[in-house]
Formats: C-alpha cells, sequence, structure tokens
C-alpha cells in the first residue's frame, strides 16, 4: 500500500442548521430547518409507542397498527385514492412502528407542502383502517413467519436476544402466527388511541419553505388533532423498561 501523506488539508467549519421550535396549542412540538438547495419538503411525526408499547397478549399489533393506518389512508381519502392523488404529484406518506414509537413520514415538492400536509393529518387524525387492509397485512405476516427461518443467517440473532434478555422481554419477543391471527380492528384501534396524541409527539420538517408559512399550514392541518376520548390528561411514559441485570 503506499503510505500515508504527511498532512491533510483542514476541515471545513461544521455550521449547524438554524432550527426553529414551535410548540401548538395542543402540546405538538414542531422542529423547523430550512434548506433552499432542492425545491422538496420531507417532515417526519415521532409519536410515543411503538412495538414495546404492545401488551404480551398482542405482539405485534404496533407494526399493524402503524402498517394500517398508512396503507387504508383517511376517511377523507381511503387507501387506493390516498395512493393515487399521492402519485399525481410525485409524493409519498409512509409510516411504520420502532421499539419506542411509531413514525409517519411525508415528501413531497415545495409547491404541493400544503396539500400534503393536509393528507397526512388527515392520515393521523381520522385514518380509515378498513378491514381488506388488516387482513391483506396478517396475511402478510402470516407468510413471512412461515418463511422466517428460511435463511439461516437470521436464526442466531433472534434466539441470542432470547438468552440475553429473556423469551419474555420486550427486547426479544417475536410474534407467532397464532398471535397474529388473533389480532382485531378494535386492538388497532385501541392501540393508537392509547397512544398517538400531540402533548407527547413530535414533528420535525426540513426543506425548502419559509418558517412562518410553514408553521401557519402546520396550524391549519396538525394544530386540529386532539387526542381520542377518554385519554388521561398527561401521556403514558415511554415503553422503554430497564434493562434487567446481567
Amino acid at each position: 500500500l503506499p503510505p500515508l501523506p504527511p498532512s491533510f488539508p483542514p476541515l471545513s467549519e461544521l455550521k449547524l442548521p438554524d432550527i426553529k421550535q414551535v410548540t401548538l396549542g395542543n402540546g405538538l412540538k414542531v422542529f423547523l430547518a430550512e434548506d433552499h438547495e432542492l425545491p422538496l419538503v420531507r417532515g417526519t411525526l415521532i409519536m410515543r409507542g411503538g412495538q414495546r408499547a404492545a401488551p404480551a397478549s398482542r405482539i405485534g399489533v404496533a407494526s399493524m397498527s402503524a402498517a394500517v393506518q398508512r396503507a387504508g389512508g383517511s376517511q377523507v381519502l381511503p387507501g387506493d385514492q390516498l395512493d393515487e392523488a399521492l402519485e399525481q404529484i410525485a409524493a409519498y406518506i409512509e409510516g411504520g412502528a420502532g421499539g419506542e414509537a411509531i413514525s409517519m413520514g411525508f415528501g413531497c415538492l415545495r409547491e404541493d407542502a400544503s396539500t400534503v400536509a393536509a393528507m397526512f393529518s388527515d392520515v393521523i387524525t381520522a385514518p380509515a383502517l378498513p378491514q381488506q387492509r388488516i387482513d391483506l397485512y396478517k396475511a402478510q405476516v402470516q407468510n413471512a413467519l412461515s418463511h422466517r427461518n428460511d435463511n439461516a443467517a437470521n436464526v442466531p440473532g433472534r434466539e441470542l436476544a432470547k438468552l440475553i434478555y429473556g423469551k419474555d422481554s420486550v427486547f426479544a419477543r417475536n410474534p407467532t402466527p397464532e398471535q397474529i391471527s388473533r389480532l382485531r380492528r378494535d386492538n388497532v384501534v385501541e392501540f393508537l388511541q392509547a397512544w398517538e396524541r400531540p402533548d407527547s409527539s413530535v414533528l420535525g420538517i426540513t426543506g425548502d419553505f419559509d418558517s412562518k408559512e410553514m408553521v401557519g399550514i402546520v396550524e391549519r392541518t396538525l394544530g386540529k388533532w386532539r387526542g381520542a376520548p377518554g385519554q388521561p390528561a398527561a401521556p403514558p411514559p415511554a415503553p422503554n423498561p430497564s434493562l434487567p441485570p446481567y
């Protein structure tokens, strides 16, 4: 190998973006970072909850809830109509569940930001959750579970987590086909109503926009978001129990 050069050029100065923070009247925290390099806008909403928040009897309900919430569309634009509307303007809305949170994101051209934000808000505040999407998701997961051992490389990591944390730990558990088959639409509704609320959520938006105008867009859309009736006054704690001692 050739020798390393005796010196290197100095690193360029690290310039952090100017991030503006706003808290809406409903408690939603919003972070805005303008970036005018490309005429694009991207946003991500993080809502406390996630796979670790699912009760032991309903393992998998968090991932199913996030998937069906997006795939089923909203009461204003059901799934297929939402997909078509987004395709027409080269935009997207996607979502999923991680260990501690459900995330939903969107992306679009600058001129479509207001339109897509309204669609995004409808998916969050008024999801359709159609039964056929739930049935389709369950069938897809059942198929994936039936093939989970096809690649032997996937097995050690899954089994090692059980040995480290215990097979019933939220850090190691995986749904079984029987558990997935027992999940119902009302389980999805209950999970979303329990965890999705503005005062325990964070929205980050970056892209080609004016921050003052973007705050107005968010106020007109997600500013109307309220927690489900019957939710406690304070949001539940993050579903991240202490790790077991080694």
